[in-house]
């Protein structure tokens, strides 16, 4: 059986590439391409670095429990 062959990855990075030449749409990329028999659509996403730390916390907590503090503070 022949290896199947899947144009889609570098069809996302021939549209990155292009991406990047247009100011309108600089610092987006290909997030998905559907590649069909008469359509492509390729869907975009602006990645975004939010800045602030990470900690480790040792405990859990439970969603219910956070619902209940919440209901008991706005009341």
């Amino acid at each position: 059986m022949a290896r199947a062959r899947y144009a889609t990855g570098r069809v996302a990075r021939a549209i990155n590439d292009l991406l990047g030449r247009n100011d309108y749409t600089e610092g987006a990329e290909v997030a998905e391409v559907y590649l069909g028999r008469d359509v492509l659509v390729a869907r975009l996403r602006r990645p975004v670095v939010i800045e602030g730390q990470c900690e480790d916390v040792e405990r859990t907590v439970d969603l219910f429990d956070l619902m209940e503090m919440h209901r008991g503070t706005n009341e």
